[in-house]
């Protein structure tokens, strides 16, 4: 059994990072509609960005878990009784409801482009904690075209 816990135990582990998130991204949300209802929409952008990456990223770890988990089973995975079925139908259509993965990525990067030319312009604000990491040290977090930066 050792190797199917090494197969299940990171899928498990995943499964309580996103409940996590998940709970974060909930109070991020009612944080960000409270501040709307009273004219505050300076968060709205930023929700709507680590919403769409976190569904983007959610629903491919949740089908890829079904799936490894089916594999694990073997034959058996197939077997309506095994679950697996009913859930693989359940959620990995879940990848292109309201709005498709490729489409909200690219969403995320939109936004995290336009972070990156603020920050280069220094027109941002040190209190948004989702690019506050980026601040620390700019030179070496965004591309500027005037100095040479080797990747490698």
């Amino acid at each position: 059994f050792g190797l199917q816990q090494a197969r299940l135990f990171p899928i498990l582990a995943e499964t309580f990072a996103l409940h996590f998130t998940g709970k974060h991204m909930l109070n991020f949300y009612k944080e960000v509609t409270e501040g709307i209802k009273g004219g505050n929409f300076d968060q709205l952008a930023e929700m709507h960005a680590t919403a769409a990456a976190l569904k983007a990223y959610s629903t491919l770890i949740v089908s890829n878990g079904i799936e490894e988990c089916r594999k694990a089973c073997g034959g058996h995975g197939y077997l309506k009784v095994s679950g697996l079925v009913q859930l693989f139908a359940d959620y990995v259509p879940a990848c292109t409801y309201e709005g498709d993965n490729y489409v909200l990525i690219q969403q995320t990067a939109k936004h995290l482009f336009k972070m990156c030319t603020q920050i280069r312009n220094g027109d941002v604000n040190e209190d948004d904690e989702s690019i506050s990491y980026l601040l620390e040290n700019p030179d070496y977090r965004v591309y500027h075209p005037s100095k040479n930066v080797n990747w490698l």
